[in-house]
């Protein structure tokens, strides 16, 4: 899975951004970078949080609406808010790239505050410590809380699969496995909105 990385550093002077400055940007993620900051007060307060964003996209490709699912820290939601409303009013078909039109697509947005910053992460980093020491019982434990705490994160599923497989239960890792391919299909960027200023 690849992520993408935006430091406040880049656009710590971006308050407001016109439609017209947007629509000038090539994909997806250059219109995220274009439209989305760390708050000051969410960087002061050391607010930390993982947003998730639904888009709808209709039969002829454009953003029928948008949803937040989740509800995150009430500053970090205004931000979202404000970038989501810029990128409704100029968005392109071309944003999609060759994905499907007429459905939903899953936007992953993290703020943090440094390079080991969640508790998701870190139980994650266990995870796989647990793993290399054979303890797959102890790890299919993390990876569950993983899952609890961010249910969209293809790796988590993958690597539940294969833990669920060594330790005997075929089923449960064929769902998995479908699971992950689901959001690997629906999930358009995954974005990691850095507060460190390079």
């Amino acid at each position: 899975m690849v992520t993408s990385v935006i430091s406040t550093l880049l656009y710590i002077r971006v308050l407001l951004l016109a439609p017209s400055i947007v629509s000038l940007a090539q994909d997806f993620e250059d219109v995220l970078a274009q439209t989305l900051k760390y708050p000051r007060e969410a960087r002061e307060n050391k607010i930390e949080e993982v947003v998730y964003v639904s888009l709808d996209i209709d039969q002829i490709g454009e953003l029928r609406s948008y949803e937040i699912l989740q509800s995150p820290n009430p500053v970090l939601r205004k931000e979202v808010v404000r970038s989501f409303d810029l990128i409704q009013k100029s968005w392109k078909k071309q944003f999609l790239g060759d994905r499907r039109l007429n459905q939903k697509y899953l936007v992953i947005l993290e703020f943090n505050l440094g390079a080991d910053y969640s508790t998701v992460h870190t139980l994650f980093k266990k995870a796989n410590e647990a793993i290399s020491a054979k303890d797959n019982e102890q790890a299919l434990k993390l990876i569950d809380q993983c899952i609890a705490l961010n249910p969209y994160n293809e790796d988590y599923f993958l690597t539940r699969s294969s833990l669920y497989r060594q330790l005997g239960n075929v089923e449960a890792s064929q769902t998995d496995i479908l699971r992950a391919r689901k959001i690997k299909n629906e999930l358009l960027s995954h974005m990691v909105i850095s507060g460190v200023t390079l």
